[in-house]
C-alpha cells in the first residue's frame, strides 16, 4: 500500500523480495523480543537505519548482516553451525530438523551444540543464540523459496499495476470460481 511504502520504502533488491516473503509468515509476525518488538518491526527499523543492528556474538555478523542481525533463513543456521565446527553433513541435518519443524529433535541437539559453541563464546552467549534458533525453528524458511516467491510476487504486482484489466481477465480465466470477487 502507499502508506506502507512511504513508511518502509520499496524493495531495494531481490534479497528484499525474499525477506518480504519470509517475514510475512505467522512466526516472524508473532515473535516478539524482550522489548515487545516483532521480528518484522525490528527488521524494518534496522533496514531503515532507525535502530542499531546488534549481533549476540561477532561470529554472527557476516552470517546475519543481510538480515540485520536476525535469523531469517535456514541457510543462515547452517552457516552458523558450520562456523562453530559442525561438518556440512551435520549442519545440513540441522536444516532438515528446522525444515520439518521438529522442535523436540532440536532439543536433543543441545548438548552437542553447546560442546561446539563454547569453544567460540561464553556459555550465556551460546545459550542466547540457541534460544534464537529454537524460536526460529518454529517457523524457519528456506532462502531459495523466499526469493523465488518474492520474485513471483513482484512480477504479479507489476502486472496487476501495469495491466489491471488484463490481469483481472487472466485471473478470471484461471479461476472461474472467483469471478464475482475478481470483478468486485
Amino acid at each position: 500500500s502507499p502508506t506502507y511504502l512511504r513508511k518502509h520504502g520499496t524493495p531495494r533488491s531481490v534479497e528484499d523480495l525474499g525477506a518480504i516473503v519470509a517475514l510475512n509468515r505467522p512466526g516472524p509476525l508473532r515473535d516478539k523480543d524482550e522489548q515487545g518488538q516483532s521480528t518484522v518491526d525490528r527488521f524494518l527499523a534496522r533496514r531503515n537505519g532507525e535502530q542499531e543492528v546488534v549481533y549476540p556474538h561477532p561470529i554472527l555478523e557476516p552470517i546475519l548482516a543481510n538480515t540485520y542481525g536476525d535469523f531469517l533463513y535456514q541457510e543462515q543456521v547452517i552457516a552458523y553451525f558450520r562456523k562453530i565446527g559442525y561438518s556440512l553433513s551435520d549442519a545440513d541435518h540441522i536444516r532438515k530438523i528446522l525444515g520439518k519443524k521438529l522442535v523436540s529433535e532440536m532439543e536433543k541437539e543441545f548438548p552437542t551444540y553447546m560442546s561446539y559453541a563454547e569453544q567460540h563464546m561464553e556459555r550465556q552467549t551460546a545459550e542466547q543464540i540457541w534460544n534464537k534458533i529454537q524460536e526460529f525453528s518454529k517457523y524457519s524458511f528456506n532462502k531459495a523459496h523466499g526469493v523465488g516467491y518474492g520474485t513471483i510476487l513482484a512480477w504479479t504486482m507489476y502486472a496487476k499495476w501495469r495491466w489491471p484489466v488484463e490481469f483481472v481477465m487472466a485471473s478470471i480465466a484461471t479461476n472461474q470460481k472467483k469471478v464475482a470477487a475478481y470483478i468486485g
